[in-house]
């Protein structure tokens, strides 16, 4: 900076400065030696800045991809996964109709089960209370024959067996008479 003072000094006014040949050829070596140190510059520091720069810029373009990539990942997931729960739920609710319908045809064998062992065993008692009805009034016909012969032997003033009372034929006489 001192020699532009050194230079303002010895120039009072610009043309003159221009014209003098020597002062030109200076602003040439400047010129030349700002466009040198520019290219030397733009080399050796601005070249690792853009390079820096450029790389950033990637980075920055590459993660704004992976970020849409990832995001479209993340949607395919929940899509994924909602249909997967869809799914799960329509299994589910499958699952319990089929248990449901399970559980009434089961409940319905048992019902029939009972309903046929209701009726065997009522079968069966009426079949007993038949056959102790039936044994009941034989036991009753035999009663009801001794009881006669005895009356009518009573009745004759004599033993059955000498009137000609015999009880197996008392017996015939009612089963014939009373069914």
């Amino acid at each position: 900076m001192h020699w532009l003072l050194v230079l303002a000094a010895e120039n009072p006014s610009p043309t003159e400065a221009v014209n003098d040949p020597s002062d030109f050829q200076l602003i040439l070596a400047t010129i030349a030696v700002f466009v040198i140190f520019l290219n030397l510059m733009k080399k050796v520091a601005f070249a690792p800045v853009i390079k820096l720069l450029d790389e950033r810029k990637a980075a920055i373009a590459g993660g704004l991809t992976g970020l849409d990539e990832e995001r479209a990942a993340l949607e395919r997931l929940r899509a994924d996964y909602e249909g997967h729960l869809t799914r799960i739920e329509a299994e589910g609710h499958q699952q319990t109709q089929a248990l449901i319908a399970e559980a009434k045809r089961e409940a319905q064998a048992r019902l029939d089960a009972a309903r046929e062992q209701y009726l065997a065993d009522q079968a069966r008692s009426q079949e007993e209370l038949a056959t102790e009805l039936r044994r009941a009034r034989d036991e009753l016909r035999g009663q009801v024959a001794s009881l006669a012969l005895a009356a009518t032997a009573t009745a004759l003033k004599r033993p059955a067996a000498d009137a000609g009372l015999d009880l197996g034929q008392a017996e015939r006489l009612l089963r014939e008479a009373l069914p």
